[in-house]
């Protein structure tokens, strides 16, 4: 048993080694990084949107232009979602 290598028991000889191989073909690594960087953008817009939107709810609910006050900001994003 000691004259052969680990990982290379009958029947398995190399079968781990392709798999890898097949993982890293370095394309795909620079495909995941580009579409996690388009995720990230894309998540701040929307963060961005919904915040600024919050902010506009909040003063048309604090400066009497609606019908039902808001106490706070978040209180106006509860009435903004009835």
């Amino acid at each position: 048993m000691k004259d052969t290598p680990r990982g290379t028991k009958p029947g398995h000889e190399g079968h781990a080694k392709e798999r890898h191989k097949a993982n890293n073909d370095g394309q795909s690594k620079v495909l995941t990084r580009l579409t996690m960087l388009q995720l990230t953008s894309r998540f701040a817009q929307v963060t961005r949107a919904c915040g600024l939107w919050l902010d506009q709810v909040y003063y048309r609910e604090r400066h009497g232009e609606s019908s039902r006050p808001a106490r706070s900001k978040r209180h106006a994003r509860a009435l903004a979602f009835r």
